[in-house]
């Protein structure tokens, strides 16, 4: 060590001495080249524990490239072969890794699963040295909740790591994540981001009638008016809207209306004078549709002599039936007292007298 391509804080050359049964010692000569190609030679060193070390004599330079090999000698003078030449790079501070990027699930992404994969292209380490990732999840962005899952886990060579929870978190929650990269030393900064978890495509929630209040009235110029829906897995939201009179019957009706800022408003059109109900309801972009919204009334115009029915009932016109008031008072029972107060009568008109 070092190896090539690696780096060190250290500079200090270290060897295997090989063994010899035929030996009572073996030695190593090491030869260290810098980068002005100045040649350093080390004298004989014995090893002990099976190895060999030597620190050149020289002032370590950040970032100075040098390369070196070594000789192995017996007591007797005679070398062997020459081990292969490495080259380094001296690295005097240790510099923290690169902060990782999250992959999957995208930022404000979903993720299919109530245990969530967390995937992230790799942070890397400056000097060349071996890395962890460490996944944060949690329910608050603070990550100090009882909900927070945590692991530390080993960078994948292939330069994406992955790391799946293993406690499933609500449907339709938001999850807060981050990560980060370590050498076991020094640390990068955290990645964040958020996420929704969702198993299933559930309906926006029903938009709530603003405008027109029930039962009031309703002008040429006027819009059906409703709060925006909302949809768990926060997709794009459209909205239809409907307008009955009040037998359930179909006056006028439109779909697919964009949402605005934090109402949406459709005008129906000119209507006729009357009585009207009217209702709207909430589309995901998977055509998940929300339930109606319970219906409100209003009305156009001033129509004569109409009384508003219950909905779905029936329009009580009096005038229109040709009905008058006095003719309206005669009941069935009146006629049957008047017909049997008549027949008293005649019956005494005709009784003989004594």
């Amino acid at each position: 060590a070092p190896l090539d391509g690696s780096s060190t804080d250290a500079f200090e050359l270290v060897a295997v001495v090989p063994s010899d049964p035929d030996l009572d010692e073996v030695y190593v000569v090491f030869t260290l080249v810098l980068m002005d190609g100045t040649i350093l030679i080390s004298d004989e060193r014995l090893g002990t524990d099976g190895t060999v070390t030597w620190t050149p004599p020289i002032a370590p330079v950040e970032g100075e490239e040098m390369c070196w090999s070594a000789t192995a000698v017996d007591e007797h003078g005679l070398e062997g072969a020459t081990s292969d030449t490495a080259c380094f790079t001296l690295d005097l501070t240790n510099l923290p890794p690169s902060a990782p990027a999250i992959e999957a699930p995208g930022i404000n992404g979903i993720a299919p699963s109530l245990t969530p994969t967390i995937r992230v292209i790799n942070g890397e380490d400056p000097e060349g040295r071996s890395t962890q990732h460490r996944f944060e999840l949690d329910l608050d962005e603070t990550f100090s909740s009882d909900a927070l899952q945590q692991a530390t886990v080993d960078s994948d060579p292939t330069g994406t790591t992955t790391w799946t929870a293993e406690l499933p978190f609500e449907e339709d929650a938001l999850v807060y994540v981050r990560v980060l990269c370590t050498d076991g030393t020094n640390n990068s900064d955290w990645t964040t981001g958020q996420f929704l978890v969702s198993e299933a495509n559930n309906p926006p929630s029903i938009p709530v009638l603003l405008d027109p209040q029930d039962g009031v009235a309703f002008g040429e110029d006027m819009m059906l008016v409703i709060t925006n829906s909302t949809d768990p897995e926060g997709s794009d939201v459209r909205h239809d809207f409907k307008v009955l009179d009040l037998r359930d019957g179909l006056i006028a009706e439109t779909s697919d209306i964009e949402q605005g800022d934090e109402t949406t408003e459709w005008s129906p059109g000119v209507l006729d004078e009357g009585h009207y109900q009217w209702t709207a309801r909430a589309i995901d972009e998977e055509g998940e549709e929300s339930d109606w919204a319970d219906t409100r009334s209003f009305v156009v115009g001033t129509p004569d002599q109409v009384e508003e029915p219950d909905l779905g009932g029936m329009v009580s016109n009096g005038k229109s039936n040709g009905c008058s008031c006095s003719s309206s008072s005669q009941s069935p029972g009146h006629l049957v007292w008047a017909i049997g107060l008549i027949g008293l009568i005649a019956q005494r008109r005709n009784r003989p007298r004594c």
